[in-house]
């Protein structure tokens, strides 16, 4: 089992449903109840959505990751999911939506600013009249100055497995580095991240939409530069 494999075996029992994303999202008053989940990951924010009543639309390009989520939807209608890039999302959806969500660190796995910034484009043009592009990275303003910076071990309490990650900062990049432990055999990964500062995230945003609020974290409190999580609210 490599690395990718075993994370998305596991992905569920290490990341659990955040209904705190929920209930930012319903006090947005959202005219339009369609949602598309941009790097869905195994699917259990876009599950979440469609047990509250949205139409859900979901792409991820990793391969196990998709294939963990159609297992996991097998018995669903209404939840249309596509394997692709995020860059090349207004291929596969032509119809608009009164909600796009790019969370879970996502935006950072692009190669550059001008990646980020067609996503965003791409997300306003997709959206309908006073839809919402709710966009989550970590916060690397906090972590920016700090030569390694380590997150939170996560742990499945019914199995004998463990999640640790930890960002190494070198100048203007930033390396995730991962390590899930099972039964004892470590399985190792290190991706190259961009770094995505605050400022340049909401200036990129600024150009777009007509409202950009911050938020430190899902359930909707102040965001400062010691918060965990940079979250963007754009409203077209």
């Amino acid at each position: 089992m490599n690395f990718y494999e075993a994370l998305s075996k596991y992905y569920d029992k290490f990341f659990l449903p955040n209904n705190n994303i929920i209930e930012l999202c319903k006090s947005f008053n959202l005219r339009n109840k369609t949602v598309l989940d941009l790097g869905a990951g195994t699917g259990t924010t876009a599950i979440l959505f469609q047990q509250e009543g949205f139409n859900v639309s979901a792409l991820e390009i990793d391969p196990s990751m998709v294939k963990t989520f159609e297992g996991k939807i097998k018995n669903f209608d209404d939840i249309k999911l596509v394997e692709g890039n995020i860059l090349d999302t207004p291929k596969y959806f032509p119809d608009t939506f009164g909600l796009i969500l790019c969370i879970g660190n996502t935006l950072p796995h692009l190669n550059s600013l001008i990646d980020v910034e067609k996503v965003i484009s791409d997300s306003f043009n997709l959206l309908s009249e006073s839809g919402v592009l709710l966009l989550q990275i970590v916060n690397f303003d906090k972590i920016k100055n700090e030569k390694t910076f380590e997150l939170p071990t996560l742990t499945a309490q019914d199995e004998d497995i463990s999640f640790t990650r930890f960002y190494t900062i070198n100048n203007s990049s930033i390396t995730f580095n991962g390590i899930i432990n099972v039964n004892g055999e470590n399985l190792t990964n290190q991706v190259q991240l961009l770094l995505i500062n605050s400022v340049d995230l909401i200036t990129i945003c600024k150009k777009y939409f007509s409202v950009v609020e911050t938020y430190g974290d899902f359930k909707g409190n102040t965001y400062s530069e010691q918060s965990s999580a940079l979250i963007l609210k754009c409203i077209k």
